[in-house]
Order: C-alpha cells, then structure tokens, then sequence
C-alpha cells in the first residue's frame, strides 16, 4: 500500500476517531448539563419549600403571639371584674348598719372563742366594741361556754376585732377577713361570673 493510502487513511481513522470523540464529548456536555439543570431544580424546589416552611412558620409564631397576646388580654379584664366584685363585696360590708355590725361581729366572737379569751378593738370602736361584747357573751352562756372580756389596750386595726387567749392572737380585722375570703373564693367567684376556672 501506498504511503499516500496509509496516510489518507490514518486521517481518516483520526476524523473518524475524533468526530467519535466530539460526538462522546457532546453527549457527556449535554448529559453533565442536563445534571446541573436537574440539581440546579431540585435546589430551587428545596430553597422554595424551605421559604414555605419558614414563612409558615413565623405566621404560625405570628398567630401564636397574638393568641397569648389575646388570652392575656381577657384574662386581665376578667381579673379586673373580679376585683370589683371583691370591692363592691367590701364596701356593702363596710356600709352595714351599726346594728347589723355588731350583729355580725358578737356572732364571729361568738364562734370563735372558747371562752375566757380577751377581744381587742380599735378605739373608734369603743361603744360598738362594749356592744359586740355583751352580745357574745350571751351567745357564749346559752352554749355553756366562759365569757369573753373586753381588752383594756386597743390596736389600730379598723373595723374587727383580735380574739387574744394569751399569747395567741387570731385577727378578724374586716380588711384581713376579705383577703382571706377573696383567696378561698376567687376561683368560684370567677365561674360563678364568667362560667369558668379562669
């Protein structure tokens, strides 16, 4: 064979080779971009979900925020009733005629003691104080039980009295009562209002 022939076909051979080789080289092009494009996507899709997900969630954040915002605010307003009741409850037993209150306290002195106990008055209540005493200690005989005196130091703890046996002094200041009948009763107070525990 002719070198001309060897020649012409060892170029040939080399088009063919290299035709074979960019076609290979186009296919893997086209394949490797085609992979791009296709991750390219899916990391598009992912930041895209990612951004739902994130703006859900601090809509979701958003709504709770306003929920506790809300809840507070009912609650608030409920305690503000609540409030009142108890202050309206203190202001018609503040308002009480006298009667009515030495009524009221000569039937605590008399639940209360057992007898031979000392009651401690404030001194703006000097004459209802020997009233409430009286009372007491009638309530207290009928039920067979010692009487109670009428202290001769006074305490300034407005309306009520102190029950002393001794050294062992039980308050029934009104003020301190209402206090100790809110913290028992606010609960039922709030269901009784609101038809509810809140």
């Amino acid at each position: 064979m002719p070198i001309k022939t060897i020649g012409d076909r060892i170029i040939a051979d080399a088009s063919t080779e290299a035709e074979r080789l960019t076609a290979r080289a186009k296919k893997t092009a086209a394949q490797i971009a085609a992979d791009a494009k296709a991750e390219a996507d899916r990391f598009i899709k992912d930041a895209q979900a990612r951004s739902r997900r994130a703006g859900a969630q601090k809509k979701k954040q958003q709504l709770a925020a306003a929920g506790l915002a809300a809840r507070d605010r009912v609650i608030a307003a409920k305690q503000t009733v609540i409030d009142q009741a108890f202050s309206r409850a203190g202001e018609l037993i503040e308002g009480v005629s006298e009667d009515q209150y030495i009524d009221m306290l000569a039937g605590l002195v008399a639940a209360r003691a057992g007898g031979g106990e000392e009651v401690i008055f404030d001194d703006a209540n000097a004459a209802v104080a020997k009233a409430v005493v009286q009372k007491a200690n009638t309530a207290l005989k009928l039920n067979g039980r010692a009487p109670v005196s009428l202290a001769s130091n006074i305490r300034p703890i407005g309306k009520g009295f102190i029950l002393s046996a001794g050294k062992i002094e039980e308050s029934f200041a009104l003020n301190a009562l209402l206090e100790s009948a809110r913290e028992e009763l606010e609960a039922e107070v709030a269901r009784i209002i609101f038809g509810d525990d809140d």
